[in-house]
């Protein structure tokens, strides 16, 4: 399966809140994106995959520092 992917980098200023992050995951869902890949460090990008699923999204991969995966 082939999937298309938003990065949610090209977002982040819609990401700043709870509502804002389901509102925005939403939209990216409804214009036809099927996965997103994460950025950040681990526990931000934790919060986003678990809003991302609940909206019905696959994760590609995180964009983070190699540090965090320490």
């Amino acid at each position: 399966m082939k999937y298309i992917g938003a990065q949610l980098y090209t977002v982040r200023e819609k990401l700043t809140s709870s509502d804002e992050i389901k509102t925005t995951l939403a939209a990216i869902k409804n214009i036809g994106y099927d996965s997103v890949q994460l950025f950040g460090s681990i526990d931000l990008a934790s919060s986003h995959a678990k809003a991302a699923k609940e909206e019905g999204l696959t994760i590609l991969g995180v964009l983070t520092d190699l540090s965090e995966c320490e």
